[in-house]
């Protein structure tokens, strides 16, 4: 950030022993600023600074029923920030010392001090130590926590660069110490989605899984096999929760979801709006690009005479006015998209005619949906090899060049296999579904000849 900029105004600053030192200062004064980890870009406030927690909710238009994960230098910082059992603060320091630093948020009661704003009101609090050298430094240089959740427009896909964050808050004011210019530190945003988001439950000594992220289950249970080993009367297991949380989704959209696609191991009941959440990320529209999204759960490709033209418009075509009044209104208004609305009389289905395919992207994995590239507008595949590792670190970067087509008007997305287990393909999947907000379709592609 040169000098002469006033602190106000958003700009990088590049990633010296200074840039940190100015980014501290700004944290300290109360501002905001976007910091690189090792999962996507954090919009980091003091923690402890009420009001500065709030400016983070206006900044993404986020709402205050989505809690904050808080970031701090070490277990020891984290421990003053807790209120818990001694039971509970055992598996805390047992998970802290096999997954800290790294992308792991662990959920458990707060003490006052942090404020209602962070919490959601639910008195529980979500803290992790990033890995990253950047993150850690800024840490180091401040006296406080810092909240933090993705540095985005809330419900637009997650930053994983620095001008991902520009893109998106430019305008608020925000200062984004940038990563891409800190000299031989090539990790930034190495998982490319968010940290694994787990409750530590006593009363039914479980840790709650509610957000899939690099920290697997097999990890999870690894550890705490290792543990009952040497303390047998002490067992404790791990669950895996799916929650949603529908803004406006018409009852059309929710049973065209497929939440098995999740591959999750147990279902929780839904929240509904209004209520304060344990964790963030749970919103059923999330993750979106500004273009409208379907994922594809079949394809068929059949060629026809232009001759066989239909009369009709296309659904797509019916959609698109959907879309625009979507575009002007809001980015959850999507929701009001009649997905019922189809001429076969079968649920879920997506008829396309050469010229919809023009104005279309298609986002594939593993070559799923590769009949459809050379007659689509744009394509890339996540992972051609069908590698979910290589999916996780561009899925945020692919999403949003998606939107960047000029004339697109839909995003086609291919499901991760659910013959690929484990958790970063469920957690990569839950991405995907969460960016299409549930909404899984038929397709069927008119290719004239």
């Amino acid at each position: 950030m040169n000098s002469e900029k006033s602190p106000s105004q958003s700009a990088l600053i590049t990633a010296t022993d200074e840039g940190i030192a100015l980014a501290a200062k700004m944290l300290t004064d109360g501002k905001l600023v976007a910091f690189p980890t090792e999962t996507v870009y954090g919009l980091g406030a003091n923690a402890l600074n009420n009001k500065a927690v709030l400016d983070i909710f206006t900044a993404k238009g986020r709402p205050q029923t989505d809690p904050l994960i808080v970031h701090v230098e070490d277990i020891h910082q984290a421990e003053t920030l807790i209120h818990v059992t001694e039971d509970v603060l055992r598996i805390f320091r047992l998970l802290g010392s096999a997954f800290w630093p790294g992308p792991l948020t662990i959920i458990v009661r707060a003490k006052d001090v942090i404020p209602e704003a962070v919490t959601a009101s639910t008195g529980l609090v979500g803290i992790r130590c990033p890995r990253h050298p950047l993150a850690q430094s800024l840490l180091r240089a401040c006296s406080f926590p810092i909240a933090a959740p993705s540095a985005n427009r809330f419900g637009h896909v997650s930053p994983t660069r620095a001008q991902h964050v520009l893109d998106d808050l430019g305008d608020k004011g925000v200062a984004v110490l940038d990563g891409e210019s800190a000299a031989g530190i090539t990790d930034t945003c190495e998982h490319g989605i968010e940290s694994t988001v787990l409750k530590i439950d006593s009363e039914r000594r479980l840790l709650v899984v509610l957000r899939m992220g690099s920290v697997t289950v097999e990890m999870l249970e690894r550890l705490l096999l290792h543990r009952s080993h040497e303390d047998e009367d002490e067992e404790w297991g791990v669950e895996v929760v799916q929650r949603s949380v529908h803004l406006t989704a018409p009852v059309s959209v929710q049973e065209a979801a497929d939440p098995s696609a999740l591959q999750v191991s147990k279902t929780g009941s839904n929240q509904v709006a209004g209520d304060g959440q344990e964790a963030p990320g749970q919103s059923v529209t999330h993750y979106s690009p500004d273009v409208t999204c379907f994922m594809v759960s079949s394809l068929s490709v059949e060629e026809r005479g232009a001759s066989e033209g239909q009369s009709e418009s296309s659904l797509l075509g019916e959609t698109r006015d959907s879309s625009e009044t979507r575009h002007s209104s809001g980015p959850h208004d999507r929701h009001e998209i009649e997905i019922g609305a189809r001429r076969d009389g079968r649920s879920g289905s997506l008829y396309l005619s050469r010229d919809d395919m023009n104005s279309t992207v298609v986002i594939d994995f593993n070559k799923t949906l590769t009949s459809l590239s050379s007659d689509c507008l744009a394509y890339r595949d996540l992972s051609p090899s069908g590698s979910v590792e290589e999916a996780a670190r561009g899925v945020f970067e692919v999403l949003r060049w998606s939107e960047k087509q000029k004339g697109a008007t839909c995003v086609l997305i291919a499901k991760i296999p659910v013959s690929i287990r484990g958790d970063l393909a469920a957690g990569v999947s839950d991405r995907l579904f969460r960016a299409a907000s549930g909404v899984m379709l038929n397709i069927c592609f008119y290719k004239e000849y």
